[in-house]
């Protein structure tokens, strides 16, 4: 029996279309809030976009840029440094303001976070949007952040 050519073209495409998800569920679990979460609930939390921010208590924290991978955040010579910082919530927006008296890191760090998403579907949040600004400076631009150590639940 002779099998025409455009079976064998088409073949591949009807495999694609038939659903084939690779043997794993096929649903995909992902959220997203419009909502931040409080100032209380970083507590204890870590954070990292290019420095490592440890949420150590209601207003200290911990700042590590040892990677540097953008010069223009502060890098302190002694790579981990202790600072203090402040957190206001005001809607789907959580506004962090870091300071240090650490002569190396020069001005605050003000980080305006937005658009928070869980996507392993754990109702934890794993990452967001990130605006940083040093100072009065204008802002760098938006990077995605993530929670790498006891992020908070999604509101």
């Amino acid at each position: 029996m002779k099998i025409p050519k455009t079976f064998y073209a088409l073949l591949p495409a009807c495999l694609l279309w038939s659903g084939c998800n690779g043997g794993g569920g096929g649903s995909s679990s992902s959220a997203a809030s419009t909502e931040a979460p409080s100032a209380l609930d970083i507590i204890g939390s870590e954070i990292a976009f290019n420095p490592i921010i440890k949420f150590t208590t209601a207003t200290d924290c911990t700042y590590d840029n040892t990677l540097a991978i953008e010069n223009t955040f502060p890098q302190p010579a002694s790579g981990l440094i202790q600072a203090t910082y402040t957190a206001v919530k005001n809607g789907g927006v959580l506004t962090v303001t870091i300071s240090s008296t650490d002569s190396t890191f020069g001005e605050d760090l003000v980080l305006v976070m937005t658009g928070w998403s869980d996507t392993d579907g754990d109702g934890l949040i794993d990452q967001f949007a990130i605006q940083p600004t040093l100072g009065d400076d204008l802002p760098l631009p938006q990077m995605t952040g993530q929670f790498t150590d006891n992020p908070p639940a999604l509101p």
